[in-house]
């Protein structure tokens, strides 16, 4: 009873992890799109019309690159799309592999949870004094962009929680969605 109660809730955690995970990769992908419209319009302003578009540098370099930097992160990790370096785990068993693979996840929860509570603290902060920027004359919150960072690194560090926390009930799932199982 206890056993199936547990893994009802892991479903429908992983559901909702899957979920945040999705709309962060689709906002991810739409700020990249944006800033490749945005910097071909700014591109046609100055070659046609002589001026170029006002706040493009602040917009391109303080959301759409933050954006489609730290938003998709989850993403990539839960398809097991980041920098790995295999040589040596590929020879081990799969006993110890799964061991690397569980302080994996314990380091990627420490380091990106450092990552987003200071980013979270940054974020709180800017929010409150209202930071922006102006440039060619217009003012440009810049305070919403500071949010992204702790987003991004708070959704992966809820998949590594959870990822976890399936390697602790021995119901661990790779990254094609096929559980891992114990030896």
């Amino acid at each position: 009873m206890l056993q199936s109660g547990s893994n009802r809730i892991l479903e429908t955690s992983q559901a909702i992890v899957d979920r945040l995970i999705d709309l962060l990769m689709f906002v991810g992908g739409a700020a990249g799109i944006l800033m490749m419209l945005h910097v071909t319009a700014d591109v046609f302003c100055r070659l046609v019309l002589g001026g170029s578009l006002p706040g493009t540098t602040l917009i391109v370099t303080e959301y759409y690159m933050v954006a489609c930097a730290f938003l998709p992160l989850a993403y990539a990790a839960r398809a097991d799309r980041h920098v790995s370096m295999d040589a040596v785990s590929d020879l081990l068993p799969d006993r110890w592999r799964r061991v690397q693979s569980l302080a994996g996840l314990i380091v990627t929860l420490g380091v990106f949870g450092i990552l987003a509570y200071s980013g979270l603290l940054t974020a709180l902060k800017k929010t409150a004094l209202g930071a922006f920027d102006i440039e060619s004359g217009i003012r440009l919150y810049l305070w919403p962009a500071f949010w992204l960072l702790p987003v991004g690194c708070g959704a992966l560090c809820l998949l590594a929680v959870l990822r976890i926390v399936q390697f602790a009930l021995g119901s661990a799932v790779n990254a094609d969605g096929h559980g891992g199982g114990n030896d």
